[in-house]
């Protein structure tokens, strides 16, 4: 009987943790970015149009795939209104549009660690992973006055009709390995945002960055884990702890990376 009990109980145990592992999200970041966190206390929010993928948010039509191709060849030698000259003649209008009145915060859903998104996030490995639960997330950017959709992204062939915010949660599926889990905050009902007005109103002015939204957080109730770099050398691991203390928060959050065969 006893035996019947402690298995009962192990059993709703693993499930509660598995449950609570299906909601992880991550955030992959070098040092200078993980400081600019703590520091403004705030996730930022990068405005759609700032994405340097130019197939973000349109349904690329086959015969559409040259003219995108090239675009993303020369973008570096093209100024901001030529690229966006090109895109309203060779793509869907709306969606141009639609770019410039969403910011978009991605995030990494998975019970585990990548070795891809720690290589391509952060450099000389030095950065950091921080571990949240995306309905936390969720709860915190709901605070706030505006619009947010928030959901896991779906990879499949863009050539796929899909427009509006739902074009923004499709994704190739060469990008596939990055299970990304989306945050968009939709300005289109929003004064500020549809107007060429280059002052902020009270509610936005110390939200408002360079590209896109800060939105203000808890970092206690968002920030579950800190995973260091699996290469990250030892002694970092006493400066990132003394840094999150000096923000207030448990250095007991700091931790080794699971990939970091000696942690």
């Amino acid at each position: 009987m006893a035996n019947e009990i402690m298995h009962g109980y192990l059993k709703a145990v693993a499930q509660i943790e598995m449950e609570k592992r299906a909601k992880w999200v991550w955030r992959y970041m070098d040092i200078g970015k993980f400081i600019s966190l703590l520091n403004r206390k705030s996730v930022f929010f990068s405005e759609a149009s700032k994405f340097a993928d130019s197939r973000e948010g349109f349904a690329i039509l086959p015969r559409q795939e040259k003219i995108i191709n090239l675009l993303e060849r020369y973008r570096e030698s093209l100024s901001g209104a030529e690229i966006e000259k090109v895109e309203q003649k060779s793509l869907n209008a709306d969606q141009v549009l639609l770019k410039k009145l969403l910011a978009i915060s991605c995030w990494n859903r998975s019970e585990h660690e990548s070795v891809a998104l720690w290589n391509m996030y952060t450099h000389g490995n030095m950065g950091v992973a921080i571990r949240s639960n995306f309905e936390v997330l969720a709860e915190q950017f709901k605070s706030h006055r505006f619009k947010l959709v928030h959901k896991d992204v779906d990879y499949e062939s863009l050539a796929i009709t899909k427009k509006g915010i739902e074009a923004f949660f499709r994704k190739a599926n060469e990008y596939k390995f990055e299970s990304e889990y989306r945050f968009i905050l939709d300005f289109t009902d929003d004064p500020y945002w549809n107007s060429n007005n280059e002052t902020a109103p009270s509610y936005l002015v110390d939200l408002v960055g360079e590209g896109g939204v800060y939105l203000p957080i808890d970092l206690n109730l968002v920030i579950e884990e800190i995973r260091l770099h699996y290469k990250a050398p030892k002694w970092v691991h006493e400066d990132i702890v003394s840094l999150v203390k000096s923000f207030g928060l448990d250095e007991k959050k700091v931790k080794r990376s699971d990939l970091d065969d000696e942690g």
